[in-house]
């Protein structure tokens, strides 16, 4: 066969760039044949009943198909399941004659352990090697599925401390992961939280739950911006995110508390003698910086009914994180 008719079945076949000759095709599903494709010559390993749950016996149905590109030649392949499956031979012989498109079929009893413990989702390899031949022909890459017939445990995070001033230096959070029962494998898990302009936060930290343990404990590290802002408490959440999708991501809330004090005025004089027939003028500012715009209405409150405000036009002061401080004039 010539390379340049492999690399053109490969593109029809797989819709991958021409110098892939390798096709893989999706996790075996329930009732469905799933297929890999061989390297150089395009035998097609199948595989039938190869969804799979933990404490059942199955039997999973192994053949090879010709490809493109081997018509009239005669093969045969020693086929098989892991060991740790079968529940009798993992190994078995099928032949294709020169005329045939699919071979004889070979299948096996397997059964996957029932440990009792939640281990997820995971997957195992079957394979076919060609055994007459000279030039070895492997065909891996089908995979079959195991479901587990376990619950996933639960899983929390907690943290120490929870809460602390803007105006803290740097605080260690101190963190624990912690599932509600043990596992039967082990447990890959990311602690991290995102910085914002109210605090940076160290890079996230990945530990490790060993099978037959639950708990995992890592730090992050928090340094707090000490601003003149008067803004709301910062909630921060952090995160234990685990390799399994079935026990998730587990996370938790802090809490960085502002230590500036809430907006207030400031005037130029508390008080004003206005001579009838003139004017009198103070000024206002803002005593602490806002995180957003403040508007400040001016008007006459009591006394002598003939006082009003003439400026500002409008009888209101805009103060931006830009002036607050700067003290805008009431007439």
């Amino acid at each position: 066969m010539k390379p340049s008719f492999l690399l053109m079945w490969s593109r029809r076949l797989c819709k991958l760039p021409l110098f892939l000759t390798l096709c893989f095709l999706p996790l075996a599903q329930e009732g469905r044949s799933q297929c890999a494709t061989g390297f150089l010559e395009n035998w097609r390993l199948c595989a039938t009943g190869s969804t799979l749950t933990e404490g059942t016996a199955s039997v999973i149905t192994l053949s090879v198909t010709r490809g493109l590109g081997v018509s009239g030649v005669s093969a045969e392949f020693t086929v098989g399941v892991p060991s740790s499956l079968a529940t009798g031979a993992s190994s078995g012989t099928v032949s294709i004659s020169s005329s045939a498109s699919t071979s004889t079929t070979a299948s096996f009893i397997v059964q996957p352990a029932n440990t009792n413990l939640y281990e997820g989702r995971r997957t195992f390899s079957l394979s076919a090697r060609r055994t007459d031949s000279t030039e070895s022909t492997s065909i891996a890459g089908l995979s079959g599925v195991i479901n587990d017939d376990e619950s996933p445990p639960s899983f929390t995070l907690s943290a120490h401390p929870t809460s602390w001033s803007e105006s803290a230096s740097s605080v260690s959070v101190s963190l624990t992961a912690t599932l509600g029962s043990s596992i039967g494998k082990s447990l890959s898990v990311t602690f991290s939280a995102s910085g914002t302009s109210n605090y940076s936060v160290s890079a996230s930290q990945t530990r490790t739950i060993s099978q037959g343990s639950t708990t995992a404990s890592a730090s992050l590290t928090f340094t707090p911006v000490n601003d003149n802002v008067d803004e709301p408490n910062s909630r921060i959440t952090i995160s234990a995110r685990s390799n399994d999708p079935g026990i998730g991501t587990a996370t938790t809330t802090v809490t960085q508390f502002d230590n500036d004090a809430s907006e207030s005025l400031s005037f130029s004089n508390r008080s004003v003698i206005v001579t009838e027939g003139s004017t009198a003028k103070y000024s206002v500012s803002l005593s602490v910086r806002p995180s957003a715009s403040v508007t400040v209405s001016i008007s006459h409150a009591s006394g002598d009914s003939d006082i009003s405000v003439t400026s500002p036009s409008g009888g209101s002061l805009t103060f931006t994180t830009g002036n607050w401080n700067v003290g805008q004039e009431v007439t």
